[in-house]
């Protein structure tokens, strides 16, 4: 073999092997950049995945929050309204209760009625008064006071003064009612607890 022929042969093993180092190191590359392109890929699905998730879960959060908004309003208009119709129920219980007592004030039994409401304000009236009563009672009234050794204390008939008495002086300084609309309005507030409680069962 020739000298030229013999340098040749070194020159292209090495040829070779520089080639065949280039082929792995591209695949190398070629992996790694595989790999990174993988994982780059995984993570912006992984990520999409978590927020089209936020997305859903937000969703579904306004959508309960909506929803519970909605009962709620309506739990709180059907309430009102129930309260509402309770509450004219008992009122016209109450305006009934109102008109009974007229209707007691025009009976027969009212001048007995009127003495006692006469005695209850007289414990209280100071000094020298005068009574105030309704025009048809002022006879009973009058009896009343004469037979409890008040002969000196006048009577005077007042139109208002329509289911009970009232006391003043000559000045009218001052002036006590005891009237069966007064005493029911003292005690309405407790008369609406009582009628809720018993025809609803709501405690007062």
């Amino acid at each position: 073999m020739n000298a030229p022929a013999r340098h040749s042969e070194p020159a292209a093993s090495l040829y070779d092997t520089m080639k065949h180092e280039a082929r792995v190191r591209c695949e190398l590359v070629r992996e790694k950049a595989r790999d990174e392109a993988q994982r780059i890929v995984a993570a912006a699905r992984q990520t999409a995945q978590e927020k089209r998730q936020q997305a859903l879960d937000e969703g579904r959060r306004s959508a309960n929050a909506y929803r519970e908004n909605i009962r709620q309003r309506a739990q709180s208009e059907a309430g009102r309204a129930t309260m509402t119709m309770r509450e004219r129920v008992v009122d016209r219980i109450l305006d009934e209760v109102h008109e009974e007592l007229r209707a007691i004030a025009h009976g027969p039994r009212f001048p007995e009625i009127v003495c006692r409401l006469l005695a209850e304000v007289m414990e209280e009236a100071p000094g020298e008064t005068v009574v105030l009563a309704p025009p048809a009672h002022t006879g009973a009234c009058r009896q009343w006071l004469d037979a409890h050794g008040k002969a000196d204390v006048p009577v005077e008939p007042e139109d208002r003064l329509w289911d009970g008495v009232a006391v003043t002086d000559v000045a009218r300084s001052f002036r006590l009612t005891n009237t069966l609309t007064s005493r029911f309005e003292k005690c309405r507030a407790d008369a609406r607890k009582a009628a809720l409680q018993r025809l609803f069962g709501e405690q007062p």
